[in-house]
């Protein structure tokens, strides 16, 4: 079980915690940006603020054993990015730390420029590696922003079917809306 609570265990699904607006849409500075909005981009940045907001929640709300594993930056050399900070520091907690475990071996448009979303992209621009950390185990896999879901639903197929794991939970910081 990947959640404490039952009810939330749904593989089916991806959970997020809220709406999600950029901080610009077309160029201008978006109206409906709002503090929960600024502290994924925190996280984002690797800054503290929102590593340790999204910590105390989801530290919570994890059970001990869980791979957390990460969708992976859409450039191959940006390996140490905030989201991995945060699923790290979640390891820590008794978990196991397979943010190594999904690898993006081709470079691919940014998502958040217009980048192609669809799912096949991400299945063809990301390996598996490190599968002994989720081989027959339950996982967790953490994204900080999703619009589509393409590329959870993505890594999720890779780490079941290439990475043998048991079950993958998907669950985005926050859910891009109206866009």
């Amino acid at each position: 079980m990947i959640f404490v609570q039952r009810e939330w265990n749904n593989s089916d699904v991806v959970s997020y915690y809220g709406s999600y607006h950029p901080y610009r849409v077309y160029g201008e500075r978006n109206p409906r940006f709002d503090s929960f909005s600024g502290l994924i981009l925190d996280v984002k940045e690797g800054m503290d603020k929102g590593l340790n907001y999204f910590f105390s929640i989801i530290d919570k709300q994890i059970s001990k054993g869980v791979s957390i594993c990460i969708v992976p930056s859409h450039d191959p050399a940006k390996t140490d990015s905030g989201i991995r900070k945060l699923a790290q520091m979640l390891a820590r907690s008794g978990r196991t730390d397979a943010t190594s475990c999904l690898v993006r071996h081709t470079l691919i448009d940014k998502l958040a420029h217009g980048g192609d979303r669809r799912k096949e992209v991400h299945l063809r621009s990301i390996s598996v590696a490190n599968r002994h950390l989720v081989k027959n185990r339950e996982v967790l896999l953490l994204d900080d922003v999703t619009t589509s879901n393409n590329s959870l639903w993505a890594c999720k197929e890779l780490l079941i079917q290439y990475g043998g794991a048991s079950v993958v939970q998907c669950l985005a910081l926050g859910q891009t809306e109206g866009y």
